[in-house]
Formats: structure tokens, C-alpha cells, sequence
């Protein structure tokens, strides 16, 4: 059984003791093992009521060892018994958030009787990035079937019969996706804060800024500055790149024919619009350049804009539905920082947001907290397709060519029938047809990403999908027979990290 693993339990002295002599100690069969005097663990009835929490080790021991009890989550326990509401303690509790694009940092106080307790600390690592790229590979789909099908209503019918697109039956959304994606990962971890302490007894304090581009691309900009910069008296952008470079082809230096300005990182692989990001090429050197004959003199210097843009975009929303009691600038919560040597991290952000109006001086502080990190991982997965199968020849039992004709993106060590033929024009072989792999539903699934799976004696969490495959791949990369692992827990979404 897994209870009966010896693990190692940290005393305060750090003298490790064994499961067999540290008495009632049970670890967490999801999360590892109790650490004794150090954690604090987060308590709801058996109604599902939210109860204050607790640093008693030995009676949450006692409470699993006898069977009162249940882990239900990180530092989570679940009692199978109602407190009485009238001898429960009133206090306050202060989360502190900072938000951010690519990682949120958090952090939970409890002030009571003068004492100010640390109680959860973590930081998410959100997927926001991956949804742009995600929108950007429909978007290739999209545009590649509906190429298909014009062209397919031209051979058929002489024209193409193409619809011009009726505006009136699309209905406006507030927010892009990705947009709506980014304010949804707060609130789900303000969710995952608030299954632990009650938010009638709890106040929210936010990091509260708008992030000034020009200003990190010039730190000397002021005023007027900002309305007569660099591209100031040009008709566009175009018009600055053109001058900038001198109305000459950056490659061959030809000034005669049309000049274009091209993106030196591509927009598809998240290049921006800047005149850093830009080059004026003729219009023979712009063809060799999409066709990968040549390659651009330099390369793009333009510091990516999109993150902050984004979170300046929902920064004003997010204070609106989270309603913080109080909020704080990136400049206040810098200085907190500096007045206390402590090193920048979102986790030390929030920290400080939480402890910006506390006067810490008046507390007797302790610090119960363990710092929780989690990671994003997506829930579901809606391609209809999930590959497509290659022609295959087989001469004498072993596969010898794909394809009549080799693919644009086929692998150069898979050769083709056709270049086979040629090299053993006698040779028979046997065809085995290609075919469409679809993905199966999602319930089906045996292991998803973010699902947490034990091997032998140590939890894991699953670094991508498993269903027929013959190994599952955790998130440190090591790969594990799927015969040996048993899945515990469903847990895409905000999955902690092991």
C-alpha cells in the first residue's frame, strides 16, 4: 500500500525520523508527505463549510489515521464532522495579488490577536501565449479550406463563387480571446483561494498599473515628447521605414523599381509592426526572401510589445469584477522591495501588495507558509483530425517508400515510390494505404496533460496526452511504461507542480 512507504518527515530541527516512528503521521497520497510544525492545512466540514485553518499536524494525523479525514487537495483536508459556528474565532484574511501576462503571483495572510500569519504563497504559470498560437494555426486551417473550396468551385463551375460576408449576423464580443482567456486565470485563482479561506472574512489587495511602452523603449521621453517621436511628419510607417533606410533595398542596394517593407520577423511568428521589426527591400530581393533564397541583413531588434499591451488591455476590467479593497502601483511595490532586500519575484510582489497598508511593526509575524506553484494546462482538446498516416510500400516485410510522390514537409531519410523505382527499378512491393487518425473524446482519454499519475512510490504530472501509446511522459521528461502507472487524480486546468 502507499501509506506503508517509509518517507522521510522533517522535524523542526531537521532530525528525519521514519513514517513507522513518527506516530498518527500520514502523508498526502496526491501531494508527498507532511512536514511536521511547518505546513499550514486549509479545513472544510462535511457540508463543504470553510473553517479557519490550522498548523495542528498531529491532529490532522489522528483525524486521517482514524478515518475522520480526507486530503482533498494541496494542504486541503476535509473533516467529516459540523463545528459549532458559535465557538468559531473571528479574523481577516489578505490575499495579495499580482497580476501578470505569462505568470500571477499570490499570497494569503490571517491577522488575528495581534499576529500576522503567512499562510499561502504560489505563483501559475498561465497558457495566455499559447492561445495566440493556437488562433493563429486556425486561422491556417481556415484560410487553407476555404482556398480549397473556391478553387474547387472554379474548376467546377468556371468562376469562383465567393460571398461577400454578412457583418450584421456576427455578434459583437467584448473581449478577444485571448483577453478573456487572461482574466479568466485570475478569477480561477482567486477560485482556488477561496475553497481554502472564507471571502466574507477576507480582503483583496491588487497590483494596480499600466504599463508605458514608450517610456521602456525611451527612458528619456517626457511631455511633448510623447506626441512628436521619431515617426512624427510621416504619412505612416512605411513612409519612416522607406526614409529611414534611404529609399535603398537593404540587400542589393538598389534604389530604381518598387521598394516594399517587410517584416523581419514574420507576424505569424509573433513580429510586430515596429520599425525595428521592418526593412525596405526591392522586389526581386522581397520574392528571394519568402522563397527562402535569401535572408534579411539583420535581424529584428523590436523588444515584444504583446504581453503588456494585452494586460493594459484588462487591467482596469480586472479591478472592476475582482473590486480590491485597496490597490497599489508597480513603483510602491518596488520600493516596498528595496526597504526590505528582498529580491523581485512574483511571488515577493504579492507579498508586498498584501502588506503595503499593514503596519508590521505592530504584529507578532510568522511565517506558516509554503509556496505553491502551479501550471496551466489545457482541458480540452477539440481537433477533429489528430494525424494523417503516410501511404506506405513494403518490400520483403520492412517499409521501404511513402508516398508515390514525396510531401513538401516528408522527412529527406523517407523516400518516396518514385525515387525507390528508380533506384531498384525491379523490386516489387506491397501497398498499404494511408489513413486518418482521429483523436478520441476526451473522457476516453486514459491520461490528459496536468493529470497527476503515481510510479511506483513518487507522483508525477503528465506532460501530454497517453491513450494507446506505450509510455507516458511526465513533466521532467521522463518516460514511464503506461503498464506501470496508475492515474490518481484528474486535474487539468491549474495543476500544481510536483
Amino acid at each position: 500500500m502507499f501509506y506503508q512507504v517509509l518517507i522521510t518527515v522533517i522535524v523542526g530541527n531537521e532530525d528525519s525520523i521514519t513514517l513507522d516512528q513518527a506516530e498518527g503521521d500520514r502523508p498526502d497520497p496526491i501531494y508527498g508527505s507532511l512536514k511536521r510544525n511547518k505546513n499550514m492545512y486549509f479545513i472544510i466540514d462535511g457540508r463543504n463549510n470553510i473553517q479557519h485553518p490550522t498548523s495542528k499536524q498531529d491532529m490532522i494525523c489522528r483525524w486521517i489515521k482514524r478515518g475522520r479525514a480526507r486530503f482533498i487537495g494541496k494542504n486541503l483536508v476535509q473533516v467529516f464532522k459540523q463545528f459549532d459556528k458559535a465557538k468559531t474565532i473571528s479574523c481577516k484574511f489578505v490575499v495579495g495579488v499580482d497580476p501578470g501576462y505569462k505568470n500571477i503571483g499570490y499570497s494569503i495572510f490571517k491577522i488575528y490577536n495581534n499576529k500576522l500569519q503567512n499562510l499561502l504563497n504560489g505563483e501559475v504559470t498561465t497558457r495566455t501565449s499559447e492561445i495566440t498560437k493556437l488562433l493563429q494555426e486556425k486561422k491556417m486551417y481556415r484560410q487553407n479550406r476555404r482556398h480549397n473550396h473556391r478553387k474547387n468551385i472554379l474548376r467546377k463551375f468556371g468562376r469562383a463563387k465567393f460571398e461577400a460576408p454578412r457583418w450584421r449576423n456576427r455578434g459583437k464580443k467584448p473581449w478577444a480571446p485571448t483577453h478573456k482567456h487572461l482574466i479568466q486565470s485570475h478569477l480561477n485563482i482567486l477560485e482556488f483561494i477561496f475553497r481554502r479561506i472564507n471571502l466574507s472574512e477576507s480582503e483583496i489587495a491588487s497590483e494596480y498599473f499600466k504599463f508605458d511602452s514608450q517610456k521602456a523603449l525611451d527612458p528619456t521621453i517626457h511631455s511633448w515628447k510623447y506626441q512628436k517621436g521619431p515617426q512624427f511628419g510621416f504619412e505612416n510607417i512605411k513612409a519612416f521605414v522607406r526614409a529611414r533606410d534611404k529609399y535603398t533595398c537593404q540587400i542589393c542596394s538598389e534604389k530604381l523599381g518598387k521598394l516594399r517593407v517587410h517584416h523581419i520577423q514574420e507576424r505569424h511568428d509573433s513580429g510586430s509592426d515596429r520599425p525595428e521589426n521592418l526593412i525596405t527591400l526591392c522586389e526581386s530581393c522581397h520574392y528571394l526572401v519568402h522563397a527562402n533564397l535569401a535572408t534579411c541583413p539583420r535581424p529584428s531588434t523590436a523588444t515584444p510589445m504583446r504581453d503588456s499591451g494585452v494586460l493594459n488591455s484588462c487591467m482596469k476590467y480586472l479591478t472592476q469584477i475582482v473590486s480590491p479593497a485597496y490597490t497599489i502601483t508597480g513603483a510602491d511595490t518596488s520600493a516596498l522591495r528595496n526597504y526590505y532586500s528582498i529580491e523581485k519575484s512574483h511571488i515577493n510582489d504579492a507579498k508586498m501588495v498584501a502588506l503595503a497598508k499593514l503596519d508590521l511593526e505592530s504584529f507578532e509575524c510568522q511565517d506558516l507558509a509554503e509556496d505553491v506553484r502551479m501550471k496551466q494546462y489545457r482541458r480540452h482538446t477539440r481537433n477533429w483530425v489528430k494525424r494523417y498516416e503516410d501511404r506506405k510500400y513494403v518490400c520483403d516485410g520492412f517499409t521501404v517508400a511513402w508516398n508515390r510522390k514525396a510531401r513538401s514537409a516528408q522527412d529527406k531519410k523517407k523516400p518516396s515510390l518514385q525515387d525507390f523505382k528508380q533506384e531498384y527499378p525491379g523490386e516489387r512491393v506491397t501497398v498499404k494505404a494511408g489513413r486518418t487518425i482521429f483523436f478520441r473524446a476526451n473522457t476516453l482519454a486514459k491520461f490528459r496533460p496536468g493529470d497527476i499519475f503515481r510510479h511506483q512510490d513518487s507522483a508525477y504530472v503528465i506532460q501530454q496526452w497517453a491513450s494507446t501509446q506505450g509510455t507516458v511522459t511526465s513533466t521532467d521528461g521522463v518516460k514511464f511504461k503506461t503498464k506501470d502507472c496508475n492515474k490518481i487524480k484528474n486535474m487539468s486546468g491549474l495543476t500544481i507542480n510536483r
